[in-house]
């Protein structure tokens, strides 16, 4: 060492220490050069001495380390507690050890095991402390690899649901940790201990392939286990599980397998779904003609299956898979046409086309063919994916028509002449048709309201008075009979509104439009935006039918044809002699040239052609235009006023039948504190079968008392003034003067007495109707009776406040 004994020591040793520096000179030597760093430091824990090594790493000075100096290469958040463990240790006399983090020359920290053994002299007495420490970064290092080797291997067991295992082949013992066992089905107690034990809850069509893989193992021709099988619970129970390990000799020689266990029951259901599905396609694809291919862009290779090898006449597996073999399968006049639909989908993504496929033995078949191309990030073609079906039938067929319609084209020619008259004269009788048709259907609708569904009505009436009346075991048929009817009334209810929208002849057409738009999409799913001109209507009844009839067509068709679920309808007063109204959508939209030429429509009922017929011949006209693939546009313009061609009689109302003997009013104060606090009621309806369902429904609760009855809103208000009733049902369709502006009357004359609209029609527009007139409630005949009963409770207690 180039430094002499008193450079070292930093501080004054005790004698003793001394003694033991000058006799240790062969000491230092071997010291200085191990590779450990060596030291030394008094019974108060100051450095006097330390060796070469310690030197070599820190590059400090004697001259710094004195005292406490060695602090300085400590790692600051160490320092103290290694300070704290010294003045420990110099209390207690033992020696110690720990692992600290020192600061090289380089400015880097590298871990050391730090360790300490007191000197005593002959008497015991500590005199001094020798200390060495070990650089352990590397070994740090691998510990932290390895226990972050382990962490990671926990946590994929962990997030992939395996289970470690072990299995002893010489000893035929096992061993499962707790997911294993969890998988398993067991707590890691009740986990199998041998392999016999495991092998009993295989299942029986699988243990005979797992003992041939156990077998291999021993006789050393199978070293890896990778399988599946089924496992059968201890409950009962079945799942599929997989293993998969290898076989490694232990330290005591004896071949273990170590491996892991995973559930794969739900790999296995989509594997067998899987193996259905493409079951039922090849026998879908057999039963059809239909074949599949698939067209790598990238390396120019075709594969396709079997079906549609047979649609070019080959022989399964004798396609050549590529480019140009399909070239050689197509005709070569129609060759050129498809190659450039292919070249045009790179860029679209979509193929589609037909072609003449030439079999080897020279026969021809038509082929139709389909298919996407998919594309990577940067919008490059990858593959071709589609399908081919063979319509020869189907081309044959169209070329015969094709010539049957030549033929009949010719034929019609020649009668061209002679036709033209006989058409006009069917388009007059299939308009006026179509009217009459609209007034059977209003008919069939006004037939099932005022009578069928009154009188279904007054029946439900007349049986809820028998309730209370009835025993236990008549209890089930009552309540059944009380379905039936209810369910009538709704069949019935749902029939008048399609045979004809009462709310088209009573609101006009603005609000019977808007009423298609709701009804359009309650039962077709077709959303209609409807922009109506409420302003005015149109006086003409067969006008009014056919506008509102030709837009519920259109709304048809477009639900049947245009392939979309949203549609618009604008009803616009062009001036006060006509109305223009459109019909619109976005769908696939057809040829507009087959119905200006007169082509028959596929739709049924009111086609686009006839529309045009009927409206021309009414005085009005009907434009259309569509592009296939861009939506279509309809515009009906009609006359607002005139004489029509054939007037609708009107529909006369029921005649009113004699009502029962009225209660006479007393409208004074005392005279209704003398009615014991009963409801008095006046019942508004031009059916009599009604009246009485209500009559006999309501006699028999105390607190109701039937004052009198009418038949009309007139009736109704002259009958209000002389019995001054607390309530008032009032239906809402009657004859003279329906039962909103009677409402409104009879709110602005006598705002005390209360209104309960009735009607047998559950439309928000009339319940807004009736509310606004100043009706209380609104209620539908049909409904539940219980609910009538709370309502005429409800207003009357209101009014009376």
């Amino acid at each position: 060492m180039k430094e002499t004994d008193d450079q070292q020591s930093g501080t004054s040793p005790s004698a003793d220490a001394e003694t033991l520096l000058r006799t240790g000179r062969h000491f230092r030597t071997l010291v200085d050069n191990i590779s450990h760093l060596a030291w030394m430091a008094d019974e108060h824990g100051e450095l006097f001495w330390y060796n070469q090594r310690w030197h070599d790493y820190t590059g400090k000075q004697p001259d710094e380390m004195r005292g406490l100096g060695w602090a300085a290469v400590h790692h600051p958040d160490h320092a103290e507690r290694i300070i704290e463990r010294l003045k420990h240790s110099r209390d207690s006399a033992d020696s110690w050890e720990d692992t600290v983090p020192l600061k090289g020359k380089d400015g880097k920290y590298r871990w050391f095991l730090a360790r300490a053994v007191p000197v005593r002299d002959e008497s015991g007495r500590l005199t001094c402390w020798l200390g060495t420490n070990t650089d352990i970064t590397e070994q740090r290092e691998v510990e932290q690899a390895l226990r972050e080797s382990q962490d990671r291997l926990e946590l994929a067991l962990t997030s992939a649901e395996m289970g470690a295992w072990e299995a002893n082949l010489e000893t035929g013992e096992s061993f499962w940790d707790e997911r294993a066992a969890a998988l398993l089905g067991m707590l890691p107690e009740e986990a199998p201990t041998t392999i016999p034990e495991w092998l009993a809850f295989v299942d029986p069509e699988d243990r005979q392939r797992i003992e041939t893989i156990l077998q291999g193992i021993l006789e050393g021709s199978v070293t890896r286990v990778d399988t599946d099988f089924r496992w059968d619970f201890p409950d009962g129970g079945q799942r599929w599980l997989a293993n998969i390990g290898v076989m490694k000799r232990g330290d005591d020689g004896a071949r273990k397998i170590h491996g892991v266990v995973m559930d794969i029951s739900r790999r296995k259901g989509a594997e067998e779904k899987q193996r259905e599905s493409e079951e039922r396609l090849r026998l879908a694809q057999l039963t059809a003609g239909v074949g599949t291919f698939h067209y790598n862009i990238q390396t120019g290779a075709v594969h396709w299956s079997p079906e549609i090898e047979a649609l070019y006449g080959l022989s399964p597996g004798k396609f050549e898979g590529t480019f140009e073999a399909w070239k050689s399968c197509v005709h070569p006049d129609d060759f050129p046409e498809a190659e450039r639909r292919v070249r045009k989908a790179m860029e679209t993504g979509d193929f589609e086309d037909e072609w003449r496929a030439v079999w080897p033995d020279g026969t021809e078949r038509w082929v139709s063919a389909r298919g996407k191309v998919f594309m990577d990030g940067a919008g490059r073609p990858l593959r071709m994916v589609g399908a081919n079906v063979d319509i020869t039938d189907r081309k044959r067929a169209e070329e015969e028509l094709r010539r049957s319609n030549e033929e009949l084209e010719g034929r019609v020619a020649r009668r061209t002449a002679e036709l033209e008259l006989r058409a006009e004269q069917l388009s007059r009788l299939t308009s006026e048709l179509t009217l009459t048709e609209q007034r059977e259907r209003r008919r069939l609708s006004h037939t099932i309201h005022d009578h069928l569904q009154q009188l279904l009505v007054g029946a439900k009436f007349g049986m809820q008075t028998l309730d209370k009346q009835l025993a236990d075991t008549e209890r089930e048929a009552f309540e059944q009979v009380g379905w039936l009817l209810d369910e009538s009334i709704k069949v019935s209810r749902s029939l008048t509104v399609e045979l004809a929208s009462p709310i088209l002849y009573e609101a006009g057409l603005a609000a019977g439009l808007e009423w298609l738009g709701r009804w359009m999409e309650e039962k077709h799913g077709l959303s209609v935006e409807v922009r109506v001109d409420g302003g005015a209507d149109i006086p003409r009844e067969d006008i009014k039918t056919l506008v509102f009839q030709s837009v519920r067509e259109l709304l048809l068709n477009v639900v049947k044809h245009a392939g979309v679920d949203e549609a618009s309808v604008e009803m616009k007063f062009e001036d006060s002699e006509s109305v223009r109204v459109t019909v619109a959508d976005g769908g696939r939209g057809f040829d507009p040239e087959m119905v200006r030429h007169g082509a028959p429509d596929l739709s049924g009922g009111f086609g686009l052609f006839s529309i045009r017929e009927r409206m021309t011949l009414l005085g009005g006209y009907f434009e259309f235009e569509s592009v296939e693939g861009g939506g279509a546009r309809f515009t009906l313009v009609a006359p607002v006023d005139g004489v029509p061609r054939d007037a609708t009689a009107p529909l006369l109302p029921m005649a009113a039948q004699a009502r029962p003997e009225e209660i006479p009013a007393d409208p004074s104060p005392a005279a209704r504190k003398r009615n014991d606090g009963r409801v008095r009621l006046l019942l508004v309806d031009d059916h009599e079968m009604i009246c009485q369902g209500l009559s006999m429904l309501l006699a028999v609760h105390e607190d109701m008392e039937i004052v009198g009855q009418a038949g009309d809103g007139l009736e109704a208000l002259d009958r209000a003034r002389k019995l001054k009733p607390d309530v008032v049902l009032m239906d809402f369709s009657m004859p003279k003067m329906d039962g909103v502006e009677a409402t409104r009357r009879l709110h602005e004359e006598m705002p005390e007495v209360r209104v309960i609209g009735l009607s047998m029609y559950e439309e928000s527009d009339r319940a807004a109707a009736m509310m606004n007139a100043g009706a209380s409630e609104y209620l539908t005949k049909g409904g539940n009776t219980d609910i009538l009963l709370d309502a005429i409770r409800r207003v009357n207690a209101a009014g009376a406040a």
